[in-house]
């Protein structure tokens, strides 16, 4: 019995022995198994996105490519200003800046007004000598508000008479605001019913103006320093007007709760028509930088102008108007920045030639950013031919670099700084 006991375990010892020398003669007879292809998830996802972009119709594509221009748009409004200050306001205004150049153009038409009053006076005394004259300063802006819709009215009518009876209600009104100051003993301004009226109908008269010249003819440029000038100082005195009036309106709140009221709702009314005006301002330089064909940078002051102008109307109302003009400016922009780039590329070649390090250099390094910017600004449907350019240009500024002096900078982007690599072809 104790000698079964000793041989059991030296039994089992002997089994496990034999069972994995088999083992190891099947594993070595067997055939080798094939090694599993492991395929990288990214490749696949990459693979079905572009099989699914094929598959999309134009229609589709068309959606995709808004709802990316949009978020591109949105992308760099975040990066503006959203508050309206005096420092914005003479980066963005051309002729009036601040509230000392309103004034300028203000006494400008205060003056034209009181030379028209002189002959116009005369005038109505010679044909209505049993009449009086209406002193109403409205009653000559309502006048010229319907010569300027009259149908078939002449240009040189609205520049003369439809002009000077607004111009002549403007210097009445600043009559009257200057005889009830010696009045009162204290100054009296020119009531803003009176002096926005003027500036709404002045602006319509020289858009009415534009509109006749162009019919006729005339260049692209048609009154446009005109309009932008009125619409400036619309924006610059409801700017001011809204600033001082919200000031007043804090210290009533402070005083009576039910006092700053009315003032409120007045500054709510005033801050849509400077919202209206900026929208305006904005699409005039869109149209200036979609009409200007001859000279591109010229052209591209105009369209940046127009962005950051559109930018501030969307910061400020959130709303669906100036996206649609700036869809349009995106289009300008990125279109002119590629052109740029490659009239500076072309130049960077010709000076590499000559040997001109330093000008090389210096168009190198434009055309690098055009076309940076540019990319920033297309739909991924459409920017393969021009990321594909923009290699080519790296590619230029490394050769360029290696047979240049030493001393020279390099103008190359690092390839992690390229932007993404787009996944869609541009077919056309």
């Amino acid at each position: 019995m104790d000698n079964l006991k000793t041989l059991i375990p030296l039994a089992v010892g002997v089994f496990m022995i034999g069972v994995a020398v088999v083992g190891a003669a099947f594993n070595m007879l067997a055939p080798a198994r094939t090694q599993p292809v492991v395929v990288h998830a990214n490749k696949v996802e990459q693979k079905k996105k572009e099989k699914k972009e094929l598959e999309l119709t134009p229609n589709e594509k068309a959606a995709i490519d808004e709802a990316q221009i949009t978020k591109v748009i949105l992308d760099q409004i975040d990066k503006t200003p959203n508050v309206i200050t005096g420092q914005w306001l003479d980066s963005m205004c051309t002729f009036v800046k601040n509230e000392q150049q309103l004034q300028t153009l203000i006494a400008a038409g205060v003056e034209r007004g009181e030379k028209f009053d002189i002959g116009y006076t005369e005038d109505f005394k010679k044909k209505n000598p049993r009449k009086i004259m209406p002193e109403d300063p409205r009653v000559y802006i309502s006048f010229a508000r319907s010569l300027i819709h009259k149908p078939g009215i002449k240009e040189y009518h609205l520049m003369t008479t439809a002009r000077g009876h607004l111009d002549m209600a403007l210097y009445r009104e600043h009559k009257f605001a200057q005889d009830e100051s010696e009045k009162e003993g204290s100054l009296v301004e020119m009531r803003d019913e009176v002096v926005s009226s003027w500036f709404k109908q002045t602006l319509r008269l020289y858009e009415k103006s534009r509109e006749i010249s162009l019919h006729a003819g005339g260049g692209a440029a048609s009154y446009r320093r005109e309009i932008i000038e009125i619409i400036e100082a619309i924006i610059v005195d409801r700017h001011y007007l809204i600033t001082r009036r919200t000031a007043e309106a804090r210290r009533r709140y402070s005083e009576n709760t039910s006092s700053a009221k009315p003032v409120t709702l007045r500054i709510g009314s005033w801050n849509k028509t400077l919202n209206s005006n900026l929208l305006k301002l904005g699409k005039v330089y869109v149209d200036a930088a979609e009409s200007e064909t001859t000279y591109k940078n010229r052209q591209q002051e105009y369209a940046d102008r127009g962005f950051m102008i559109l930018a501030m109307v969307h910061q400020r109302t959130k709303g669906p108007d100036a996206l649609g003009i700036l869809r349009k400016n995106n289009r300008i922009q990125r279109y002119n920045m590629w052109k740029m780039g490659q009239a500076h590329w072309g130049k960077a070649k010709r000076a590499a030639v000559a040997g001109k390090y330093d000008i090389a250099e210096k168009h190198y390094m434009q055309a690098k950013r055009r076309y940076l910017q540019a990319l920033v600004r297309i739909e991924k449907s459409k920017k393969k031919r021009v990321y594909n350019e923009f290699k080519s240009l790296q590619s230029d500024i490394k050769d360029w670099k290696q047979q240049s002096a030493p001393d020279v900078v390099s103008a190359e982007v690092p390839m992690s700084d390229l932007p993404e690599e787009p996944v869609a072809v541009d077919r056309n």
